[in-house]
Parts: C-alpha cells; sequence; structure tokens
C-alpha cells in the first residue's frame, strides 16, 4: 500500500517568520548541541532512545518498508529505525539547522542507513 499526498504551497505575508524564529531562536546550531548533550545523542526532546525504542516496537516494522518521520529533530530516531530494521526513513523538518546537523552526523556514521531529509 502507498500512500500520497498532494500538497499545495499558501502563500502569506510573514510566509518564513516561523521558520526564522526556529533557525535563529529556539534551535541555534549551539542550542541544539546543547539539547542533545542532555537528551543524548540523536535527540533534542524528552525520551530519547528508551522512548523511541519502546515506541518504534509497537509499529512492527519490516524490513524494506518506508517511514515518514514529521519533525525529525536531528534524526536519532530515524537513525534507529533504519539500522534496526531495515527500513528507509525520509524526515522532513521546518527548521534549516536541523538538516544541517543531521546532514553531518550522516557522513560521520559508518552505518549503511536507509535516510532522506
Amino acid at each position: 500500500m502507498q500512500i500520497c499526498w498532494i500538497w499545495q504551497k499558501v502563500s502569506s505575508v510573514n510566509e518564513r517568520g516561523f521558520q526564522r524564529f526556529l533557525d535563529n531562536v529556539q534551535y541555534k546550531s549551539n542550542g541544539i548541541l546543547c539539547y542533545e548533550r542532555v537528551f543524548g545523542q540523536g535527540f533534542v526532546s524528552t525520551g530519547g532512545i528508551e522512548t523511541t525504542n519502546e515506541f518504534v516496537e509497537k509499529m512492527n516494522l519490516k524490513p524494506g518498508q518506508r517511514v515518514l518521520d514529521v519533525g525529525w529533530g536531528i534524526g536519532g530516531g530515524d537513525f534507529y529505525m533504519s539500522q534496526k530494521y531495515d527500513v528507509h526513513v525520509v524526515g522532513i523538518h521546518l527548521s534549516i539547522s536541523f538538516g544541517c546537523i543531521v546532514v553531518f552526523q550522516k557522513q560521520q556514521t559508518s552505518c549503511l542507513c536507509h535516510l532522506a531529509f
């Protein structure tokens, strides 16, 4: 089974305001790295790998399946799912800062992950 979405961009007066807030205030690069030190490698919010493991087990993932992660943070859960369950993960996020960190982390790892961001 495949699910397809049709997206339509809607213009607004302050089109990129929220993204700018995320990148310049809430999630500056050094702030993201501080969150990661608190919550564990690859994570910027509570729960970390323990909660991710508990949640992902309930998904009953099979090798080759595809997962869409909306609001992926810095990809800790995505790396985990790809490595442990051999699934293909696509992650999207509003903040460019997250994207830069995840791309760097993917380049630094030796895992043969199926990740796209």
